[in-house]
């Protein structure tokens, strides 16, 4: 996960969206593996306004939902 932690802060979270592969057969429910990638942007340290921005905010602006 350091490796995409590190890429996340050379773009910037401003133009990040963090989502999973999850729900597919083989894996967890997508909400299991959000909740896990949550977690770990969260002991690599960003903020939760930083993860909000890229679970929550970023993927509805670009969906053009809000």
């Amino acid at each position: 996960f350091e490796t995409i932690a590190q890429q996340i802060r050379a773009v910037g979270v401003e133009s990040t969206v963090a989502a999973t592969d999850y729900g597919m057969p083989q894996f967890d429910a997508p909400a299991v593996g959000l909740r896990e990638y949550v977690k770990c942007l969260a002991a690599a340290q960003f903020s939760p306004e930083d993860i909000r921005r890229m679970v929550c905010d970023n993927p509805a602006l670009l969906l053009r939902i809000t």
